[in-house]
């Protein structure tokens, strides 16, 4: 009986001793790194998902988030161009065009990061991505039609300065937009009466004044 015993022990101590073969593992728990494979071959990347949750995502989405999401997986971007198209960079989530400006909600702020990075510069007038050089061309372009259109602008609301005067207001307009990297878009920088003095104004209604006495 003891004799019994003790070889059943010792049966027991070469199998613990000995490598599983595969018939006995029927009967045994599995490894964890299998297990892990297991799991891990059975969670669903959002790239694998059918196609009609795709669609459904995109439903969700409005056109800002639905770019972003498109161009995030080349496997997406064909789902946001059925939905939304070509867009602008210069749209925000409602489809409204606004002015490209820091921390705003258009399509250009969000895909300013994305592009690569020697494009990292945005032309807001043509609505594109650009190269520094490229951008320091455009804003030599900018700042001088810029300056011109608000020369004209000056001597149309403020006649009668001297020409110097003239010269004066205009170069601290143009040395405001070259101090503002002419990066983001500012709708009230061609106001010509923002660079305008009191004393000054004051002299252009004189002149007026005098010109309507004697006319």
């Amino acid at each position: 009986m003891d004799g019994n015993v003790k070889s059943e022990a010792a049966k027991r101590e070469d199998l613990n001793a000995k490598p599983v073969s595969p018939s006995n593992t029927n009967q045994m728990e599995p490894a964890p790194e299998v297990e892990i494979a297991q799991i891990s071959n059975t969670v669903a990347h959002i790239t694998t998902i059918p196609a009609e949750l795709k669609l459904n995502i995109f439903d969700y989405l409005n056109p800002v988030t639905s770019a972003c999401l498109g161009v995030s997986f080349k496997s997406f971007y064909g789902f946001h161009r059925d939905k939304c198209g070509i867009l602008k960079l210069n749209i925000d989530e409602w489809e409204r065009r606004g002015a490209y400006k820091k921390n705003s909600k258009l399509l250009a702020n969000f895909l300013r990061s994305w592009v690569p990075e020697h494009l990292r510069f945005y032309n807001w007038r043509d609505c594109v991505f650009v190269t520094e050089d490229s951008f320091t061309d455009l804003v030599r372009d900018w700042i001088y039609e810029d300056k011109m259109v608000f020369r004209q602008g000056l001597t149309y609301d403020f006649p009668g300065l001297d020409e110097s005067e003239y010269i004066k207001i205009t170069q601290r307009y143009v040395n405001f937009l070259k101090s503002s990297g002419m990066i983001y878009e500012n709708k009230f920088w061609k106001n010509p009466a923002s660079y305008v003095s009191g004393e000054l104004r004051y002299k252009s209604e004189r002149w007026e004044m005098e010109c309507a006495k004697r006319g």
